[in-house]
């Protein structure tokens, strides 16, 4: 090299040579396709990596008539992937077409070592076979460089040095490793490239590819049970004290670093977790269950968490049969009990987890379980429709939480509480509450809590009508839900920005929140969740005119409503529907779904919802000529609405009201009532509500038909802008007001007016229909 400078060297090997002058470059895998549940791969994208491609053209060498198509793309994706773009065992699995299909071949990758032989005669023998391959390098490393390799072979999706060191380093037996030896012997294994070493956030992390992991965990086995047991051991103790560790500081001010911690080791938590359960006692596999419940819940593993929490709670004793510890095991199995519950999330099949979680932590003396448990069978027992019963239990989780000077905890239950007073329609009491709850998560530094509570207040802005501030803390919410990952969060998050869209008459955004928000509540099997959602994108469809669409979404949503026994969901369901099919003028069905809803209200003393159906039975009441009735189903609901304090509403009902007196003659009456409407959704910011109070102003303004044609021009300008047509329900009184007008006006007149209301400005428009002299 001295005496030739120029001369440039590009040899290839497994280690760097390690001589002067030499520069060395890892050569990478071949470039793979991303899989995930939400990838769909095609022929058109897989082409573009040099795995699947190189597939392709050894598959076409041995069958000349091989075909890559979208049937086949998946399991052809997920073989490149799993043989991690490694291009000899791609060629050798290519070679399998010959006699099977690559469906067949991905199904057997679990044993691919008997699966990828068969290479070319011409090939060096170690390369004519995947083992054969492994074996060479094997064969060249160091007694103490095996023994790591095949330890390291427990690790599932890499290490870290440390777990390195704690859960390899082993004195016993003939191959000991002690754990300051483990990173020389490390950095031996990752220069021949047996290892792969990458950065992750300012730490360096290792993995074996699937394939050396593979061959690895067959020597390990081959090692003999005591030293693979010893592994495993270790490996299960050093994620439990991980997972013990993270669990209190998930509710504080670092919970964001300790959950990305959590779901970089999640597979080998994962293992853990069943090493635990297959090898050792009962109480270590509730502990670390247990432990995990608040990353399974935060991180939306919901399903993940249930399933493994109802696997280690089936196998553990109830009574304390168990040779463990008696007073261990209850205290351990409480735990999961109640971590259990939490992801069940207000279901009402948390109650039951909860009643013996609190029994045991009860009979233990255990005071932050008992709090917890009550705080958790208040809540539910409250939202399921008993907050008579559930408020004293959540009146005790407090004094408890208070006693034990935990901020988290009091903000908890305050939270709960608010939402019972929330719903007895004492906002004023829940808006004190939740303030106190903000302010003491926000002490404990919890994102989640923080996000909850911001949840909370925005909702009680929306019912006041104030739109900007629900949508300004909803927004608030989900940043926060999304820097957490908690996919529930930024559902419901979505959910509620998209209703404050519906509400304000902003359908296309209502539409985009709405719809992302449904493909998570999907995604996590939230069907409680969807049912909410699938109301609300079936309400804006109604108020787009697109009855059919909105049909479709509404059945949709009540038919899983009832499969959930979500009775409360399905009577907004049914109030919705009754909404879309008295806009198409079937007054019967409609008042048939309004009094179905409004039984099934009254039972479960929803004052919002049966507010909703006793209107809608009025204005079902006005179209049939019955006014008696339709003034008192309005006089009723108005009542109930001004109970609750939902201003959008009570501004429907006023609009109604003052319909019921236009239609009776009370030309005055009716002009007032739609006044006090139309100032409302005003202040709301209610764009479709404007429109209709426009309309409504527009009908009682016939002896001023410059003024019909103006405000009639602006509120058409409105709807367009919204995409909210006139629905055909009525319609026909539209259009006769409208006639009236261009008859009194002539049609120049009248154009001319209508033209120039359609150009003015909403200030415009309503100072033009507020003029005096409706009448």
């Amino acid at each position: 090299m001295r005496a030739c400078p120029e001369l440039r060297l590009l040899p290839s090997s497994r280690e760097a040579l390690g001589i002067a002058g030499e520069t060395a470059f890892r050569v990478p895998s071949l470039s793979l396709p991303p899989l995930g549940p939400r990838q769909t791969p095609t022929v058109e994208t897989l082409t573009t990596y040099e795995a699947v491609r190189l597939f392709i053209d050894r598959a076409l060498a041995v069958k000349p008539d091989f075909q890559m198509t979208d049937a086949n793309a998946p399991a052809i994706a997920q073989i490149c992937h799993r043989l991690d773009g490694v291009p000899l065992a791609i060629e050798l699995a290519a070679a399998r077409v010959r006699a099977m299909t690559v469906e067949q071949i991905a199904a057997r990758l679990d044993d691919r070592f008997r699966l990828l032989t068969g290479g070319s005669r011409t090939a060096l023998p170690r390369q004519q076979t995947l083992r054969a391959l492994i074996d060479w390098s094997w064969d060249l490393l160091s007694a103490s460089e095996r023994a790591l390799l095949r330890r390291l072979s427990v690790f599932w999706d890499g290490w870290t040095l440390e777990a390195a060191e704690v859960v390899c380093g082993d004195a016993a037996g003939p191959d000991a490793i002690l754990p300051n030896e483990v990173l020389d012997l490390l950095t031996h294994l990752v220069d021949k490239s047996l290892v792969v070493a990458e950065e992750q956030d300012g730490e360096t992390r290792y993995h074996l590819l699937e394939t050396i992991r593979q061959y690895a965990r067959e020597k390990l086995l081959e090692a003999g049970l005591a030293e693979t047991e010893r592994v495993r051991d270790r490996h299960l103790n050093f994620f439990s004290r991980l997972a013990n560790e993270a669990e209190p500081e998930l509710r504080r001010a670092d919970q964001l670093a300790w959950l990305a911690r959590l779901e970089t080791e999640h597979d080998n938590l994962r293992a853990a977790l069943k090493w635990a359960l297959s090898n050792w006692g009962i109480e270590r596999s509730l502990r670390l269950a247990a432990d995990l419940s608040r990353f399974w819940y935060l991180r939306g593993y919901w399903k993940e968490g249930r399933d493994w929490l109802e696997q280690v709670l089936s196998q553990a004793p109830p009574g304390g049969t168990s040779a463990e510890p008696a007073a261990r095991l209850r205290s351990a199995r409480a735990r999961a009990l109640y971590g259990a519950a939490w992801l069940m999330d207000e279901t009402g099949r948390d109650i039951p987890l909860y009643e013996q979680s609190l029994s045991l932590c009860r009979e233990l003396g255990d005071t932050w379980g008992t709090a917890f448990s009550l705080r958790g069978l208040g809540a539910t027992t409250s939202y399921r429709g008993n907050p008579e019963q559930g408020e004293p239990l959540l009146e005790e989780s407090l004094a408890l939480f208070r006693e034990l000077g935990d901020p988290w905890g009091i903000a908890l239950v305050l939270f709960s509480l608010a939402w019972v007073a929330s719903n007895r329609d004492d906002n004023q009491r829940a808006q004190a509450m939740w303030d106190e709850s903000l302010g003491l998560f926000r002490q404990s530094g919890d994102r989640w809590g923080i996000a909850v509570v911001l949840g909370g207040l925005g909702y009680i802005a929306r019912l006041q009508g104030h739109y900007q501030k629900a949508a300004a803390l909803s927004e608030e919410s989900l940043a926060l839900f999304r820097e957490l990952g908690d996919k529930a969060g930024v559902a419901i998050s979505l959910s509620r920005l998209g209703n404050v869209a519906l509400r304000r008459g902003d359908y296309p955004q209502a539409v985009m929140l709405l719809e992302e928000g449904l493909v998570l509540q999907k995604d996590r099997g939230d069907r409680a969740g969807a049912v909410f959602t699938l109301s609300l994108l079936g309400v804006v469809a109604c108020y787009q005119g697109d009855y059919e669409r909105a049909t479709s979404l509404l059945e949709e949503g009540l038919a899983v409503s009832r499969e959930i026994e979500d009775d409360l969901n399905a009577a907004y369901v049914l109030t919705y529907l009754g909404l879309m099919v008295y806009y198409t003028g079937d007054l019967e069905r409609a008042g048939a779904l309004w009094r179905e809803c409004a039984t099934m209200h009254r039972e479960y003393e929803e004052r919002t919802g049966l507010g909703m159906a006793l209107h809608g039975l009025g204005l079902v009441a006005i179209g049939q000529g019955d006014l008696n009735l339709a003034a008192n189903l309005l006089d009723e609901g108005l009542a109930l609405h001004r109970a609750v304090g939902d201003r959008r509403y009570i501004a429907i009902v006023l609009d109604s009201q003052g319909r019921l007196a236009r239609t009776r003659g009370d030309v005055a009456r009716a002009a007032s009532l739609f006044t006090e409407s139309l100032i409302l959704r005003k202040k709301m910011g209610d764009k479709q509500g404007l429109a209709e109070s426009l309309e409504a102003m527009a009908s009682v303004a016939a002896s001023q038909p410059e003024k019909v044609a103006r405000v009639f021009g602006a509120a058409e300008a409105l709807r367009e802008a919204i995409g909210a047509p006139v629905p055909p329900v009525e319609r026909p009184d539209y259009d006769r007001a409208v006639a009236a007008a261009r008859a009194q006006l002539g049609e120049v007149a009248f154009s001319s007016g209508w033209a120039e209301g359609r150009a003015m400005t909403l200030e415009q428009a309503m100072s033009c229909a507020l003029k005096e002299g409706n009448a």
